[in-house]
């Protein structure tokens, strides 16, 4: 069974696993891609959904 790859602390240099959000020896938030773009995604089409929304009601005024 193979180990699973290591990235290392942005702040101490010590081994942190990829999806980890933060390191457990020194609390650093890691920055994982996952955690950043999952909430713009959502407000995106959370927004996307807003004005679809709007410019249907918009049509039915007419």
């Amino acid at each position: 069974m193979q180990k699973a790859k290591l990235k290392e602390c942005i702040a101490c240099g010590k081994e942190v696993r990829p999806l980890s959000p933060f390191c457990r020896q020194c609390s650093q938030p890691q920055g994982s891609a996952v955690v950043i773009w999952l909430p713009v995604l959502f407000g995106v089409v959370l927004l996307a959904a807003y004005l679809a929304f709007c410019l249907y009601g918009i049509t039915l005024c007419r």
